[in-house]
């Protein structure tokens, strides 16, 4: 890569995006903007692995012809290959993102509209908050006696 910007830059080095293993198979190893949708695919895939590893050679290839060998070239491509496990498209990570900052907040300072919005949101009754992780934290019913009296400290002087 000839220039100071790299896929990487917005996330500190590190692949997150799908779009962004894109762009390292074009800019390392000389891929088509094709090939890299190829190994899109591949990566998302349920046989992500066998995928990829007919993707290799082609890797090493285009990599060898940019330069790229040995240790950095495996590494390259150890990388997308174990990207390939838990990348997102941009636009869907953003998405899931924000509905999780959204539900977190909700939670944290508007409870029981949080819990009413889950209940809601449930195909079917049975489906309500006993399925949720919410549910797994069972806290035992509030006490509804009076409030605690003050302890005597007798033996304390002042």
């Amino acid at each position: 890569m000839q220039s100071s910007d790299t896929p990487q830059d917005k996330t500190l080095g590190v692949p997150l995006f799908q779009e962004q293993v894109m762009q390292i198979a074009i800019d390392a190893a000389g891929f088509s903007p094709g090939e890299a949708d190829e190994l899109r695919r591949a990566m998302g895939s349920k046989r992500a692995l066998s995928k990829m590893d007919r993707l290799r050679d082609r890797l090493y290839r285009g990599a060898a012809a940019n330069g790229i060998h040995g240790e950095l070239a495996d590494k390259v491509f150890l990388q997308v290959q174990s990207f390939s496990g838990y990348g997102f498209p941009q636009s869907h990570a953003l998405a899931f993102a924000h509905l999780v900052f959204t539900s977190a907040w909700l939670k944290c300072y508007h409870p029981a509209a949080f819990c009413a919005a889950l209940r809601r949101s449930a195909p079917r009754p049975t489906h309500g908050l006993l399925h949720t992780p919410i549910a797994g934290r069972r806290r035992p019913p509030p006490r509804r006696d009076h409030p605690p009296r003050p302890r005597q400290h007798h033996h304390l002087a002042a």
